[in-house]
């Protein structure tokens, strides 16, 4: 089966009142609470990660529990994949119960079966709601525990909202309500790409635009979702790298997801709904404008300071102008990293999300 979720991260005090909140209270059943134990698996030479996929064994006290998780088409600003579950006996996996011809070419050609070792382990309380949204049903499951991995720790706090049946829009539906209790924020790596990283001792880094799969025979509202989800993912995906590492690049390639998504609307200004146009370029444009300066400092200080600096060493002016660039620029890093905090870097995200997803975009007419 498919696993559709979006995923919310929020402080670890929060996690107690969002639990308790009205809201799931009020549309959902009584909250089941599970302590869950799951180990991770890979070979030496991470051949699944490699390929996007993650395997793990769950233990929640009662049952050992098999899963691998295998990308599954476009993920449209939410983790999609394909899991495949069953039940062993043991703590280690079993990928003779996996029931697919085409993953066991992919195990016996990369090695996997005999080279498995465990990577890293993800500990939680869970506490499980299961909600009625108009017409779709959403497990809601707050995660509060941490990520093991070579004797470092990584805390975990995390709302996943899962769909079970219905449409995806309803997910963001969901997330936009819990903003109103909560502090949340969206999070773009699932618990395998975080504790693989914890594994490698890998900072979060710059990610790149993903190619958008266009078929020919696609219409201009399905071409313009697609290719506005591959804007918002850029965009998404670069915040840990932004917020987490510092990282100038990661600045610059989520500049270039906000300047994708601006001339993406440009090109269909036509066709999109006046209300929803107008959110969006405001939004896009406080965005680039909150990043921008942090951008143009790291250009400055690194292009056409620090060179003519090297080409005149001895120049006391030009040493004081790059420790003044420098300076420049981690204020304005600070002040954009603040930006993309802000609940209002979340709502960006989260109403662009919902859309692109339920058309609310579409002019009337345009369709």
């Amino acid at each position: 089966m498919d696993e559709v979720e979006l995923k919310l991260r929020l402080p670890p005090a929060e996690a107690p009142r969002l639990r308790r909140s009205p809201l799931l209270r009020g549309i959902g059943g009584r909250p089941v609470t599970r302590h869950l134990r799951s180990v991770y698996y890979d070979t030496p030479d991470h051949a699944l990660r490699r390929h996007d996929m993650a395997l793990r064994v769950r233990d929640d006290g009662r049952r050992r529990v098999q899963t691998l998780k295998v990308p599954s088409g476009p993920s449209n600003g939410l983790h999609v994949y394909r899991e495949i579950e069953c039940r062993v006996e043991g703590p280690w996996p079993d990928l003779s119960r996996i029931d697919d011809e085409g993953l066991q070419a992919f195990f016996a050609a990369n090695g996997v079966p005999g080279a498995l070792v465990p990577v890293f382990e993800a500990a939680v309380e869970r506490v499980l709601r299961h909600v009625r949204l108009g017409d779709s049903a959403i497990e809601v499951a707050i995660d509060v525990g941490c990520l093991r991995a070579g004797g470092g720790e990584r805390p975990i706090c995390e709302a996943e909202l899962e769909l079970r049946h219905g449409r995806p829009a309803r997910l963001f539906e969901l997330a936009l309500d819990l903003q109103d209790e909560a502090p949340v924020a969206i999070e773009p790596r699932t618990k395998a790409a975080r504790g693989y990283a914890l594994a490698a001792r890998e900072e979060a880094g710059w990610v790149k635009a993903r190619p958008v799969p266009l078929e020919g025979d696609l219409g201009a509202a399905e071409a313009f979702a697609l290719i506005a989800h591959g804007c918002l993912d850029q965009i998404r995906d670069n915040h840990p790298g932004v917020v987490e590492a510092r990282d100038p690049e990661a600045v610059h390639q989520m500049r270039i997801g906000v300047r994708r998504m601006r001339a993406l609307l440009g090109a269909f200004r036509p066709y999109i709904a006046r209300p929803a146009l107008d959110f969006m370029v405001a939004e896009l444009r406080w965005l680039q404008r909150a990043l921008g300066p942090a951008r143009d400092w790291h250009v400055f200080a690194q292009e056409m300071v620090e060179p003519a600096c090297r080409r005149l060493p001895l120049e006391p002016g030009l040493r004081r102008l790059v420790e003044l660039a420098r300076r420049m620029e981690e204020r304005a890093m600070e002040e954009g990293c603040q930006a993309l905090e802000t609940a209002r870097f979340t709502t960006l995200l989260l109403r662009f999300g919902l859309m692109l997803h339920d058309e609310g975009w579409i002019a009337p007419g345009a369709a």
